[in-house]
């Protein structure tokens, strides 16, 4: 009688439902908690004795496409690894992959057989927690079969690449205990790749600091791109009082992964009919992939462990100064760790801890590459350090500078971004004058150096596009250099007082055009010194004020800007002291509520302190003050033979004079409008 084979087998499929019962009732509890039972909460819970029936299905559908979307991502990827592990450890075991593959079943009928098992079991546990859900729905009248299925599709499609990639790392080994230490590493190793050469290069390369995360790395990180791209979203609704209108974005990003999981399935049994039954045992059982594995664990290792030997024993001596050899010192430690990993490798693939004899041509292969890296980014032969995009390339520029204090915001009109690259190039050209001013700075002592000479920082980020630039930049500079209009600070300071500029710095920080901004603000307050302490510090009041004069200051403090008026200190040696303490509040409206923003403001600004005034606002009582003034009050009260406890700011505006100074410290209260 002729024996025929299948490619598929009904026994053995019965055999793994009935063999591995535990993990996929853990697997199915796990869902029925996170839907069925909080579903079940939030509809009947004591929530629903307080939130009218659209709040209640605004919460009960959040969390549910919360659920497939988020927790989805972490149970594929903890279970999709643990479905593999056990479908196919038998690849592990010299005994049971002999036993399975003496079977008259093909190794595509093995392969499909253990992999449908796993799809058959996560299909039916979200098929069951997705009835349960429904069901639970119904009663409470919030039922929409499209969310259940949003929810579905979300949970089913991230677990069935998740699994079909742990199946394909599975094939490639025949440790059991190596298959989540492959799947793990693969999930992530492109992004960790990614930044460690960024950071080598943010090391050696005056301005670099890492150009972002290309598109194409994302997409070879699945968890990092699935959490980023595949969202439960939903419109507020003011009336209401909650989100509608919910949605899932991402869905198309899940659908590529969807597909890829299925490539990786048929890769999976590519592997497998060509995977040889001796290697059960061995950490890598495909012989092709042995070089990838000892070669690949080298240079990883040298990227990643290099990086954070040299910045353990030599960063903390060797940062400061520009004329050490911190590129040889990074390149030894980075060589060693790359041989450590090589030959770690090397050891677990040959069983064997003699493989200097055979793994040397590997180690100088391995050694050569490092070196070759390290050297090319470390000696810019790609010239990244003087990079400076084409003008027409740029589409909008953010920028962060600080100094005295922080602003950051984005421009996209020509003229602002053409000023933004003169300052870019600026910044490279002087390069060596900057990097031994910042030797001079950390080497001194730092309350001597601080009093000649000030620290900035700039950050552009170019949107190119598809793509984008990052540049950051540390600015060491002497206070008399402002006077010099060629010098870098005064060309940065002549840049932040740009009207575009300080527009971008206020409008960013909102979201909104300048006209949105002026029709939906509600009301602001403006902080003032109320009360001096003896021991120097002092404590701030709010005075509110409504919208029809919030938007009347707004305007102000925007003509000021136009006039150029705003960031004249940002950069001189008494900036913080010549800076108001009276800061502004501005109230205003979006979509998700209530915000606010602040505005400090300078004696500079004359439009906004006049219309201040003229509402009442700024009086005899709520002094404009910079901090500078307060400061000096606050030391006087200090130093007084007799003291109480604490002194209003009125009584002491009488008796003394103001000067300007510098630090104190502020409590902040808020006092109803008389």
């Amino acid at each position: 009688m002729r024996s025929k084979t299948s490619c598929f087998n009904g026994a053995l499929l019965r055999k793994d439902l009935c063999r591995f019962w535990p993990l996929w009732c853990a697997y199915l509890a796990v869902w029925l908690v996170a839907v069925p039972l909080n579903q079940f909460l939030t509809l009947f819970g004591i929530s629903a004795r307080y939130n009218t029936p659209i709040q209640l299905m605004d919460a009960a559908i959040s969390n549910l496409l919360s659920m497939g979307t988020e927790m989805g991502l972490w149970m594929g990827l903890v279970f999709g690894c643990f479905f593999a592990m056990a479908l196919f450890s038998y690849l592990c075991s010299a005994r049971s992959v002999g036993m399975m593959h003496s079977f008259p079943i093909r190794r595509e009928g093995l392969f499909f057989t253990h992999y449908l098992a796993g799809c058959i079991v996560f299909l039916s546990a979200l098929a069951v927690t997705g009835l349960l859900a429904a069901a639970i729905q119904g009663a409470a009248g919030v039922l929409e079969w499209r969310n259940i299925g949003l929810w579905f599709i979300c949970a089913a499609g991230q677990m069935l690449f998740f699994y079909s990639f742990a199946v394909f790392c599975t094939m490639f080994t025949g440790q059991i205990l190596a298959v989540p230490v492959f799947y793990t590493a693969l999930n992530v190793v492109v992004m960790a790749l990614c930044q460690a050469v960024q950071m080598l290069g943010s090391i050696f390369l005056y301005g670099y600091n890492g150009g972002g995360t290309p598109a194409w790395v994302r997409w070879l990180t699945p968890p990092y791109q699935l959490m980023a791209r595949l969202e439960a979203t939903g419109t507020w609704n003011e009336e209401l009082r909650c989100d509608v209108d919910h949605t899932v974005t991402g869905l198309g990003t899940l659908g590529v992964y969807v597909l890829a999981g299925l490539v990786l399935a048929g890769a999976a049994l590519a592997v497998y009919r060509v995977r040889r039954s001796e290697t059960a045992g061995d950490v890598v059982a495909v012989s092709w992939a042995r070089h990838v594995f000892r070669f690949g664990l080298g240079i990883c290792a040298a990227l990643t462990a290099g990086q954070w030997l040299y910045y353990l024993i030599w960063s903390e001596f060797f940062e400061g100064s520009v004329k050490s050899p911190a590129l040889p010192r990074a390149l030894v430690c980075m060589a060693a760790l790359g041989l450590v990993g090589f030959f770690g490798a090397e050891m677990l693939l040959c069983k064997s801890f003699r493989v200097l004899r055979s793994g040397w041509k590997g180690a100088v292969f391995v050694t050569a590459v490092v070196l070759a890296l390290g050297i090319g980014v470390g000696l810019d032969v790609t010239g990244v350090e003087t990079r400076v995009p084409d003008a027409a390339a740029v589409q909008s520029v953010e920028f962060s500078f600080g100094g005295n204090s922080y602003i950051s915001g984005t421009v996209q009109d020509p003229e602002t971004i053409e000023r933004i690259l003169q300052l870019h190039r600026a910044l490279i050209a002087g390069k060596e004058e900057e990097e031994l001013r910042k030797v001079r700075f950390y080497s001194g002592d730092p309350d001597e150096v601080q009093k000649t000479t000030g620290q900035s920082s700039v950050t552009l980020i170019y949107h190119l596009g598809r793509t984008q630039m990052r540049r950051s930049y540390e600015l060491f500079y002497p206070y008399e250099e402002l006077k010099d209009p060629d010098s870098l600070v005064a060309q940065l300071g002549t840049l932040v007082q740009e009207p575009a500029v300080q527009r971008a710095v206020v409008l960013d920080s909102s979201g909104l055009t300048e006209q949105e901004l002026l029709d939906q603000l509600t009301g602001g307050s403006m902080t003032y010194v109320q009360t001096v302490y003896s021991d120097g510090g002092w404590s701030s009041s709010g005075y509110p004020f409504e919208e029809k004069v919030a938007r009347a200051v707004l305007e102000a403090v925007l003509r000021d800007i136009d006039a150029g008026r705003a960031g004249g200190v940002m950069f001189t040696a008494d900036g913080w002291e010549q800076t108001c303490q009276n800061s502004l509040e501005f109230w205003y409206t979006k979509e998700d509520g209530l915000n606010s923003m602040n505005i400090d403001i300078t004696p500079a600004y004359t439009e906004t302190i006049a219309v201040l005034r003229q509402y009442g606002i700024i009086n005899d009582e709520r002094p404009l003050l910079t901090n500078g003034e307060i400061y000096t009050l606050s030391q006087q009260v200090a130093e007084q033979p007799i003291q109480q406890d604490n002194y209003e700011i009125l009584d002491l505006l009488r008796q003394t004079p103001s000067d300007t100074e510098a630090s104190g410290k502020t409590e902040t209260a808020v006092e109803a409008n008389p």
